[in-house]
């Protein structure tokens, strides 16, 4: 894998395109969930309709940007459920907004179609000793960790 920025230059670009251009970083996660969802819609075919989805969620930024595609894979028609390695009032910032915003949408929606399910696992063994957890679903994304990992 080739670098293209430090994890410190990436922090500088989110920090100069919110403070010096205005652009809220809520909106930041919006579209990088938006490109994400293009770039797996484009794999599976051009439709996540009736696919499903495992997406493995820490509780920084990387996870918000989970939240955010889980939420935009299911308005596509797409299974989604979210495995977060904390609990939702652990998140914060605009992480948490985006995890506060998928819960609204899950309210009841594990057992509608298309599946919308969230799953505060904390310690991933819990989770994944029950083997059908993973082989259940056509895709798992990672958004444990982002650039903000040392």
């Amino acid at each position: 894998m080739q670098k293209i920025l430090t994890a410190e230059e990436m922090r500088e670009v989110d920090r100069l395109t919110t403070e010096k251009y205005g652009i809220p970083s809520i909106l930041l996660m919006e579209n990088a969930a938006h490109a994400a969802a293009r770039v797996i819609t484009q794999k599976l075919g051009g439709s996540v309709k009736g696919k499903s989805f495992l997406i493995l969620c820490g509780k920084g930024n990387n996870g918000g940007d989970g939240a955010a595609l889980a939420r935009i894979l299911w308005t596509q028609g797409a299974n989604v459920s979210i495995a977060l390695t904390a609990n939702v009032e652990d998140t914060k910032s605009d992480a948490k907004t985006n995890f506060e915003t998928f819960i609204k949408l899950h309210s009841g929606l594990c057992f509608s179609e298309p599946q919308l399910c969230l799953y505060e696992v904390g310690a991933f063994r819990v989770f994944f000793d029950n083997y059908h957890n993973l082989i259940s679903h056509d895709a798992i994304i990672d958004a444990l960790f982002g650039t903000g990992l040392t």
